[in-house]
């Protein structure tokens, strides 16, 4: 006999399959959301399995608190010596919840989620070792000038938070690939890192300054996520000016017009 499995039990995750594709020697990283349902904290057990599971690192348990989203951080690391005769694997991963004892039945609820990992072919006529140090670069590159997100890092607590990694991933996949979009962040970084770091370690130091900063930043890094859905340099011009405009809305139409209506009530 089946019982049906009650909202007590439910387990939520991010939706959506990574689609990896890595050289030989390359390390990537992806973010898996999970959420429990349930009234109390609970741990869930994390396991891989099917074709390349050998190369995802994963903890092997996280703790979720009642209906707050866990990101987890899975890496896919490809070995050096890969043959490169299989280029494609599709392994899964499992979030296990165990329920509790219900008589002589215990409900137990597991999230799949599908991975999808393309060995590439490293860069042509470039060494091995080359490729090594420039995977070593990319996952540095936020100590350097232009690569860090500085007050989104601080307003999060770290660089591994989804939000941050997200901007991050509209910068270089989609600006960064396009003249335009190249332009605009030239212009944007020579003004944004004139004051972001002083701001930032004022943040890690003073919390009442950083929630301030959290509530004038957030909106505006939210209307940034519009730019994942740019396919081409005409969708990065187009989205690129909503996004300014839906700014200029939120950042000084709306106060503007809050000062207008306040000034008309005191004048009545």
């Amino acid at each position: 006999m089946f019982l049906p499995v009650s909202d007590v039990y439910s387990l939520r995750q991010m939706a959506g399959i990574p689609e990896v594709m890595i050289h030989p020697g390359g390390t990537e990283e992806f973010t898996w959301g999970l959420v429990s349902d349930v009234n109390d904290s609970t741990t869930v057990n994390i396991r891989a399995e099917g074709s390349g599971s050998e190369f995802l690192v994963y903890p092997e348990s996280v703790l979720l608190e009642p209906g707050t989203t866990k990101y987890l951080t899975i890496l896919v690391e490809i070995p050096q010596d890969h043959d490169g005769t299989i280029t494609y694997y599709s392994p899964s991963l499992y979030a296990t919840e165990s329920g509790k004892k219900d008589g002589a039945v215990v409900i137990n609820v597991s999230m799949e989620k599908k991975v999808n990992i393309t060995i590439i072919e490293p860069p042509a006529d470039v060494p091995e070792d080359v490729v090594v140090q420039q995977q070593q670069i990319k996952e540095d590159k936020t100590d350097n000038k232009g690569g860090g997100c500085l007050i989104a890092t601080a307003i999060y607590g770290t660089e591994m938070a989804p939000q941050v990694q997200l901007l991050r991933e509209i910068r270089d996949d989609k600006l960064m690939q396009t003249e335009s979009g190249r332009s605009f962040m030239d212009s944007f970084n020579a003004i944004y890192y004139s004051f972001s770091p002083l701001i930032s370690d004022y943040q890690r130091e003073n919390h009442s300054f950083n929630g301030l900063v959290q509530l004038m930043i957030i909106p505006m890094i939210s209307t940034l996520y519009i730019m994942e859905y740019a396919e081409s340099e005409g969708m990065i011009v187009s989205l690129g000016i909503g996004v300014i405009a839906l700014n200029g809305l939120m950042y000084i139409g709306m106060p503007a017009a809050a000062v207008l209506f306040t000034r008309k009530i005191l004048q009545r």
